[in-house]
């Protein structure tokens, strides 16, 4: 059962991450052994032993183990067992793709892109045309509801497209990033003016330009800016 208070760890993403990876490559055989999810979340081999994080992601229903017998490849001594995305697991990843990209996109950058791709890749693949109707997971919601949430949005938003306008060192080496942004956070703001709208559609743009400054430009005022007002831009549209 997965309790709404629930948050992951950025261990846990990645292995969330690296078995929808291995579901949607190989659908057949969607399971990785465990020793080699531990070696794909840490990035080397580490011993056997089983670890808490894992027994947590089993207790709260999102992936499944499974014994099996020993192959080629196994290590001596090891107890063979396969990891598995359950159902729940796969559409808690699918359906927290923003959450992902939060989590996962940050100055070290140290996931990789393909973990932060994936749930955005599949939740638009199944997601009917905009034509057809909403998705199931979206809202037509008002952002005003909380007046003083709505108004530090629309300050941040401010701070974060005067901070930019005003870098000259950007605006130098990366002119047309720097006016492509300022683009893209004049139309954030309008959308949110507005006081309603479809929520993903805020998710989605605030964090593409949002995203992008807080990590490109993590050394710089509006690198923190941005982060600030994602942090607000999330409380507003009430995902937060």
């Amino acid at each position: 059962m997965i309790d709404d208070d629930f948050s992951p760890d950025r261990i846990q993403l990645r292995a969330l991450g690296h078995l929808l990876i291995s579901a949607q490559n190989s659908p057949l055989f969607p399971s990785v052994r465990e020793s080699a999810l531990y070696s794909r979340v840490y990035g080397r081999d580490v011993s056997v032993e089983r670890r808490a994080w894992l027994v947590e992601l089993r207790d709260h229903g999102l992936v499944v183990m499974q014994s099996d017998d020993f192959r080629a490849g196994d290590l001596v001594g090891e107890m063979p067992v396969n990891i598995c995305l359950t159902p729940a697991g796969t559409h808690y990843i699918v359906s927290r793709a923003p959450y992902f990209a939060e989590n996962a996109r940050t100055p070290t950058d140290d996931f990789p892109d393909e973990i932060v791709d994936a749930p955005w890749a599949i939740q638009s693949y199944f997601s009917p045309r905009a034509a057809e109707m909403a998705p199931a997971a979206d809202r037509f919601i008002r952002f005003d509801h909380n007046k003083a949430a709505f108004d530090a949005a629309l300050k941040s938003l401010d701070d974060v497209y005067q901070a930019l306008k005003s870098d000259n060192e950007i605006g130098s080496s990366q002119p047309d990033i720097r006016d492509e942004k300022l683009e893209q956070l004049k139309l954030i703001r309008l959308s949110l003016e507005r006081g309603e709208g479809w929520q993903t559609k805020l998710i989605s743009a605030g964090w593409g330009v949002l995203g992008y400054l807080a990590t490109s430009f993590a050394d710089r005022p509006v690198g923190h800016l941005a982060e600030v007002a994602w942090q607000a831009l999330q409380v507003a549209i009430g995902i937060r």
